[in-house]
């Protein structure tokens, strides 16, 4: 009876499309979806934002866009998304660095290496809010702290800081030092309890030692040898070269390229079809995108003339790509 009794209702409102407007904004009846909807204000109470926080959210794809319905008329958003947006756990700037053991200078650094990748999140909103993944920090460190069983911890062992300048002194950045640990070529020989984040990593400082010397030793690259390296055409990596984005700081290695300074601008960059082939689209159509979202590349067709976009991994992409769908 109750449902036969609110179904003539709804239909003695829906004939009348002025009744219907104000009923629906004052919301006397509810549709039978109502139970898995709810409005905007309700939508921002339980996020704890106010409603133009709500917009924001969904424009850049937290929540599932919802279509206007007309001037007046209540916004009704899924309240199973507001939940789940409600209940994802995500750290701030602040946050994201204390949990790493690091400076928010280094956190910066992590995301434009590409290590962490910065999220649009209620908490703090806004691209450049340097909101990320609770989850997402936790695995990072839970992958870079597994001791190598094979490695032998009979040697003189050095923590992370000290590791990690040694390598920055040969053009290995933070977030190249952070890609050796997860590869395993600069292997966990222990772990300080006492310390927090990636300071709770030591290395044997013979295999430290070694790896510098190694960098430190490796002889310059051709062009070609340069562009088999890093993965792309000959003459992509001569543009780089001419335009003075692989250069060495020794003036008497002109028109060669350091091992390193080369692996630091992989780690930093990322080709436009790399990024196409991980979304599933063309590289031209992702390019338009960007551009038109005012991302453009350092180098292509449309800078330069050069055969290959190639884009910083930075926040500002990374904010981007979080809203492209």
């Amino acid at each position: 009876m109750k449902d036969a009794l609110a179904g003539a209702a709804a239909s003695f409102v829906a004939a009348d499309p002025g009744l219907a407007r104000r009923v629906h904004r004052s919301q006397l009846v509810a549709s039978p979806e109502r139970g898995s909807m709810i409005g905007l204000n309700e939508a921002a109470v339980l996020l704890g934002v106010r409603s133009t926080a709500v917009h924001k959210l969904m424009a850049w794809g937290t929540l599932p866009p919802v279509a206007a319905q007309g001037r007046g008329v209540p916004m009704l958003i899924e309240r199973a998304a507001v939940e789940a947006a409600a209940a994802v756990r995500s750290l701030n700037l602040q946050e994201t660095a204390a949990a790493l053991g690091i400076s928010k200078s280094r956190v910066h650094r992590l995301v434009e290496g590409g290590i962490l990748v910065s999220m649009p999140h209620v908490n703090v909103l806004g691209p450049k809010g340097w909101a990320f993944g609770a989850d997402a920090v936790e695995s990072l460190l839970d992958e870079v702290s597994r001791v190598n069983p094979g490695t032998a911890v009979a040697g003189r062992m050095v923590g992370f800081e000290h590791a990690a300048e040694a390598l920055r002194r040969r053009g290995v950045d933070l977030a190249g030092a952070i890609g050796l640990v997860k590869s395993g070529r600069l292997a966990v020989a222990g772990i300080q309890a006492d310390a927090v984040g990636l300071k709770r990593l030591r290395f044997l400082a013979g295999q430290v030692r070694d790896m510098c010397r190694d960098l430190q030793c490796e002889a310059p690259l051709t062009i070609q040898a340069a562009a088999e390296r890093m993965g792309l055409k000959w003459a992509v990596v001569a543009n780089l070269v001419s335009r003075g984005l692989l250069a060495s700081e020794d003036a008497s290695q002109d028109g060669w390229v350091a091992p390193a300074i080369a692996d630091r601008f992989m780690a930093e960059h990322v080709t436009g079809g790399e990024l196409a082939r991980r979304r599933g689209t063309s590289p031209r159509a992702l390019a338009m995108r960007l551009e038109q979202a005012g991302v453009v590349p350092i180098v292509g067709p449309g800078v330069d003339g050069s055969r290959l976009n190639i884009y910083r991994k930075d926040a500002e992409l990374s904010a981007v790509l979080a809203t492209l769908v």
